[in-house]
């Protein structure tokens, strides 16, 4: 995704006596973006957006600490929502 987007345009100003005059616009679209920052200690890849926990037990639990942040001139409103994993249905047979 571009960061911002140029447009170019013309408004055109009629005059009463028939004149007509004409300025030329420049305006800009700028799109808010989210960088993800992580601790040095934590591997991730730029190339698969993927972020290891390691190994975990599944009585445990781990907290990894991830720095959300907007690089952008554009200010913008982001949630974060949790997703949860949908177990697999299991067939008897």
């Amino acid at each position: 995704m571009e960061e911002k987007i140029r447009r170019d345009g013309q408004l055109i100003i009629s005059f009463s006596n028939g004149e007509k005059q004409v300025v030329e616009l420049v305006g800009y679209l700028y799109r808010p973006w989210v960088q993800v920052l992580m601790p040095n200690l934590f591997n991730y890849s730029n190339d698969n957006f993927m972020i290891d926990f390691g190994k975990v037990h599944f009585k445990n639990s781990k907290t990894l600490t991830l720095y959300l942040f907007n690089p952008s001139k554009a200010d913008g409103k982001f949630t974060i929502s949790y997703v949860k994993y949908h177990q697999s249905i299991k067939y008897k047979f």
